[in-house]
Formats: structure tokens, C-alpha cells, sequence
């Protein structure tokens, strides 16, 4: 289906339909890479309150967050109006950008944490949305709130413990990013 709508200068991404927030909250640079984060929020997801999807966008890049610990980082995703196309997944709502790209990890050394990237693979799996296709999609810019992430929820690299790279470059260093942001991902990927 066409877009139906005319998005705001303020968006960052265009959403798919259905998969629509309660509120999106702008959080800055909260990644401290020259990144514009934007940060989805549903008032419950499977197993708790409060949850804060963040997703983040720096020219051909995007990054979303997994479960706190896990750097998604997503590049040849599809366009609409100059902006990625993102899903929320049922649930638990972890964002998924339109892309035919393959994950591509290392194990992490922590169970804890492996655990969690098989979930996270199952999910990629299951909710890939093509990129051959149109999808109808949403305006978010009436959602759009002034007001902080709590600091436990903002999208930081600080907790993160694995990389998931969702690009047709198998390395850091061959993605379109800057050489700070690089030696940033490149210390945590080499740490899992």
C-alpha cells in the first residue's frame, strides 16, 4: 500500500502500521555517536511496565537496542521518504527494520547472554518484514513528548554486551560510520 500520510520534519523513522506506540520520547545523542535516538514507549510489554524501545539513526545506520544488553545495527534497511521502514514485534515490541540482510554475531561468552540472542534471532526470524515490499505506515509526530527516558531505560553503550550485525558487511570497520564510532563497537564486539 502507498504512504497516506505526510510526515513531520521530527520523525526519524517511518512505522509500520499497526505497530504504533503510546508515546515517543526524543532522546538526543544518548549513544554519544552522532546518532539521533528516538525512543518508543508502551506503557506494558510481555513481562513488565514501562517499555522503552529506542531506535536510532546516523545517515545509512541504525541501531536499536535488545533486552538492554544486545547493540542491533542495521544498514541496507528499506527507505520510505528518506526514513528506515520499522515493525514493533508483538509483545515485547523490539523494533525491526525492513531489511533482507542475515544477522551476523559472535557468541557471546555469558549464558545469560546467549540466551538472549537466541531469542533475539528467533524473533528477527519470525517478524522480518520484506523490503520488496509496500507497506502502509503511520505518523508518529503527534506522539512525540517532552520528557526524559528514565536514566535506567536510556539507549547507552555502557551495558551493552554483544553486537548484532544486521548488514550485508560482514566487519565494523566496513560500515558507513565515523572512525570513533568504529573503535566504540569494535571494543564491544571483540569483548563477547
Amino acid at each position: 500500500m502507498a504512504n497516506q500520510y505526510i510526515p513531520s520534519s521530527d520523525e526519524i523513522v517511518n512505522i509500520k502500521k499497526g505497530s504504533s506506540p503510546s508515546k515517543v520520547i526524543d532522546e538526543g545523542d544518548s549513544l554519544d555517536i552522532d546518532t539521533k535516538v528516538h525512543s518508543f514507549y508502551w506503557p506494558l510489554d510481555g513481562y513488565k511496565k514501562d517499555d522503552y524501545e529506542p531506535v536510532g539513526i546516523n545517515g545509512k545506520i541504525a541501531f536499536t537496542r535488545f533486552h538492554y544488553h544486545g547493540l542491533c545495527i542495521w544498514e541496507k534497511f528499506s527507505v520510505s521518504e528518506g526514513k528506515p521502514i520499522v515493525t514493533f514485534s508483538p509483545i515485547v515490541h523490539t523494533p525491526i527494520l525492513c531489511t533482507q540482510s542475515k544477522p551476523i554475531f559472535r557468541y557471546p561468552s555469558d549464558l545469560k547472554r546467549r540466551i538472549e540472542l537466541y531469542f533475539l534471532l528467533g524473533i528477527l526470524k519470525k517478524n522480518k518484514i520484506n523490503s520488496n515490499l509496500k507497506y502502509e505506515l503511520e505518523n508518529y509526530s503527534n506522539k512525540l513528548v517532552n520528557e526524559d527516558v528514565p536514566e535506567k531505560s536510556l539507549f547507552t553503550l555502557k551495558d551493552i554486551k554483544y553486537l548484532v550485525l544486521i548488514t550485508e558487511n560482514k566487519k565494523i570497520e566496513d560500515l558507513d560510520i565515523n572512525d570513533i564510532m568504529k573503535e566504540k563497537l569494535e571494543k564491544i564486539f571483540s569483548e563477547q
